[in-house]
């Protein structure tokens, strides 16, 4: 046995010695150093680009921001599920005690989640199910139809243990594709991601699969300066909590496939699903819709948004509707998670969406090198084209569609339109009645290259 083999016999955790040295080098590389110094999370670019959205232009607009609230300390006042405790953050980020507490809406509402029954089936599905193909398409399907109390106590005990596979930290720079947090599924990718790519080699292909899955989530370093933050009123912090929240639960999906699923690339979760990502249907099975922020930099001084994942993909239109405080409030009160099947049933856990209604805001574009082009949020002209359209027979999200292919050419023209809003993503191939436009595939970006995009909606 070579003494690579040696070295690497046993099982890798995060308490390994060559691990705990890949965490060490990690965080003293300057980008590490960087953000973990940064000092004023609302910099002075936040609040130039952000201060408008203090003066919303219409009274009824309000609900967006600011509702009183009342119940959160006898919320917070309950437990913490296993999987957050606070040993289960590898850190050495000095007030890591303060953002652990300051955090704790957030756990208690994934701890809720986790918890409750009424929320197990995803859970319970992505366990038992089997990999099953159908018509050029991979998903699970729970061929043992265990589903009832039986299976829900079974996995809720699970996630319990789950706790010892499973831990959380903090990334930079930005994690992959400028998402707000990601997982890594293994010891050896984790080894990989942290920069020791020799150690993550010598591990070669072992340690990949169970009983050896160890799933660390990083989360953005923003997270961290945002929650500590000093400033923020109470709703902005809970719209960060809430944020928060469904960011941890998004990821965990990822790990929970991990955990129970051999297939690497994962499939869809059930045959109905649009894209294969298990963190976006778990979000549509506990929301029915996407949960995110207006704003890229998760300061929640704007409100959190709905959508579709057809207003996502297969290009980023970027629709969604605003989500009123009063939603995101009853998730941080005691009487909400006592009366959890009755509201379920009467719809007011359910995210509203642009199928549902109109949608509040249309993003279009901005692009700091070249100057804003962004939209201030004109309410009257949308209420106006919203009894227009309505009358003509358009959906919102083909409206909401139109306006943004108007303002998408102007940024074209100028070349102010970045590439990924025009060019199909990873998961236009789930799309099959996309139509790329043709300027998108021509070299020459000039008016007469600038047809309409084409999106049939099955929806």
């Amino acid at each position: 046995m070579s003494s690579n083999d040696q070295q690497h016999s046993t099982p890798p955790t995060w308490s390994s010695p060559e691990i705990q040295q890949a965490f060490h080098n990690y965080w003293q590389t300057p980008e590490y150093r960087k953000a973990a110094n940064q000092q004023n999370f609302f910099d002075d670019w936040t609040m130039s680009e952000l201060q408008w959205t203090y003066n919303p232009p219409e009274p009824w607009y309000s609900i967006f921001y600011e509702c009183p609230m009342m119940g959160l300390e006898e919320f917070n006042d309950g437990i913490i599920h296993s999987i957050f405790r606070r040993s289960n953050w590898i850190t050495d980020l000095p007030k890591m005690d303060m953002a652990y507490e300051a955090m704790r809406p957030a756990l208690r509402v994934a701890t809720e989640f986790l918890m409750h029954d009424e929320f197990m089936d995803w859970w319970v599905h992505v366990r038992f199910a089997e990999l099953t193909d159908y018509s050029r398409k991979t998903y699970l399907e729970n061929r043992s139809k265990k589903a009832g109390p039986e299976a829900k106590q079974q996995v809720k005990e699970e996630l319990q243990a789950f706790a010892d596979k499973v831990r959380f930290t903090w990334s930079t720079p930005a994690p992959p594709q400028g998402a707000l947090a990601f997982h890594c599924p293994t010891i050896p990718i984790l080894a990989w991601h942290i920069g020791d790519r020799k150690l993550a080699e010598g591990y070669a292909n072992r340690y990949h699969q169970n009983p050896y899955i160890r799933s660390t989530i990083f989360l953005d370093m923003g997270w961290y300066h945002r929650i500590l933050a000093d400033g923020p009123t109470v709703n902005q912090n809970l719209r960060c909590q809430m944020h928060l929240a469904t960011t941890l639960l998004h990821e965990l999906g990822h790990a929970w496939y991990s955990q129970w699923q051999t297939e690497r690339v994962e499939p869809f979760a059930y045959v109905s699903d649009l894209v294969p990502e298990m963190g976006f249907s778990l979000e549509i099975a506990l929301f029915g819709a996407l949960l995110e922020g207006a704003d890229a930099r998760m300061t929640s001084l704007l409100p959190l948004v709905s959508k579709r994942i057809e207003d996502r993909w297969p290009v980023p239109v970027d629709i969604f509707t605003l989500v009123p405080m009063t939603w995101v409030q009853q998730w941080f009160q005691k009487r909400t998670w006592q009366d959890i099947p009755t509201l379920r049933a009467n719809g007011a856990l359910r995210l509203a969406n642009t199928n549902d209604r109109t949608a509040s805001v249309l993003r279009v574009i901005f692009d700091s090198q070249v100057g804003t082009l962004l939209r201030k949020w004109d309410f009257e002209s949308y209420a106006q084209d919203s009894q227009e359209n309505s009358a003509s027979g358009l959906s919102v999200a083909e409206r909401y569609k139109n306006e943004w292919f108007r303002d998408a050419k102007k940024a074209f023209q100028v070349n102010a339109l970045p590439d990924r809003y025009y060019k199909p993503t990873e998961f236009a191939q789930h799309f099959r009645s996309y139509v790329p436009p043709p300027w998108a595939l021509t070299a020459n970006k000039t008016d007469e290259d600038l047809p309409q995009f084409s999106i049939r909606d099955k929806n």
